[in-house]
Order: C-alpha cells, then structure tokens, then sequence
C-alpha cells in the first residue's frame, strides 16, 4: 500500500520537460537517501522503510507504466534476508522482469551494503549480490549496472545503529552514482 501511494503521488506532479525521470526505489535505504542527502529535484523517491524486494516485486510493473522512469535506481533485498535468512531469488527475478525483461527500463541496482550490526548476514548478501549481477549480465536488451556496495566498510559511514548509512555514506554514495552515470553516459538534462 505505502508503494501505490508513493507512485500515486510521484505519478501526479509535474514531471520537467527535457529532464530524464530518474526512479529512486527501495527500502529505507531510498526513504533515507531522499531525507539525508537532498539529492537533485529531478529524483523520484518511492523508498519504504522495511520494504522487502517482494514487495519491490509486487509493484515494479505498476510504478514503470506509472512513472516512465528513463532509469530505477534501486536498493532491495536485505529485508528480504534478514527475516528469512534466505536469498530472495525469485523476487529478484520477478521484480528484474517487470522492469527490465518486459518493460526495457534501464537498471541500476545497489549491491547489499556490509552493514556493521548484520555481519553473520553477510554470506548471504554476497550470494544475492551474486545472483544479482548475473541477472543483469544476462539481459543485454536494455542498459544494468550493478553497484557493489562491499568497499563500505568502515563504520562512520553507518548511523549509530550501525544499519542505515550517514550523511557521510550517502555522500560516497552519491559521489559513486555521479560516477556511474558518467560511465554509463547518462545525463540527467
């Protein structure tokens, strides 16, 4: 429910002509990225806190016919993980196929990030980092990038909860995905 509203909401501003529609979509990760980092007017941030990539799932097709994002920025799966303590595989796929297969939006997707307080979760992580990637290598139809978030070790860029990122993990986030837009030739206007 929270995800139809946030695309409900993003769906009925005006949208810039000319400027690309980049989508923000997520767990907290997104939620705190749009209050922490100020990122530029052009963001659409549908972030959910506690959002599982099932959830992702769910509602990817519906936010791509919405939206018409020209990129999806996304963060999912540690949700997934933590309550399950297992891969979510096949929400992966379904949510790679509403977006990518059957819709050819460009991704980029975020790697999971080696958070301080989840370390025994962290094998699991990389198996779904692992899984990622290879979806994304395997569909050559439109534009994926996979963002690795493992260099993230060190513990002043996580909150005190040593969970979510600080400002200071969202500005190496952003100084990377400034990177990765210009490795992918992506301007925004």
């Amino acid at each position: 429910r929270k995800f139809r509203d946030l695309i409900t909401a993003a769906a009925a501003k005006e949208h810039a002509p000319g400027v690309k529609r980049v989508v923000f979509f997520g767990d907290s990760d997104i939620q705190r990225w749009k209050d922490e980092a100020k990122l530029p007017p052009w963001g659409v941030f549908c972030g959910v806190n506690g959002a599982r990539m099932e959830d992702m799932a769910e509602v990817a097709g519906e936010l791509v016919e919405a939206l018409h994002p020209d990129l999806i920025v996304a963060v999912g799966g540690e949700n997934d993980i933590a309550e399950n303590t297992a891969v979510p595989t096949r929400a992966f796929k379904t949510f790679f196929a509403a977006t990518v297969t059957n819709r050819n939006t460009p991704l980029l997707m975020f790697g999971c990030k080696p958070e301080p307080c989840t370390h025994t979760l962290h094998p699991l992580y990389t198996e779904y980092d692992e899984l990622v990637k290879a979806t994304l290598e395997s569909d050559h139809s439109v534009p994926t990038f996979f963002m690795d978030c493992w260099y993230m070790k060190d513990r002043r860029l996580y909150c005190k909860d040593e969970l979510h990122l600080s400002k200071t993990g969202y500005d190496v986030w952003n100084g990377r995905l400034a990177e990765l837009f210009e490795e992918m030739a992506f301007k925004v206007e």
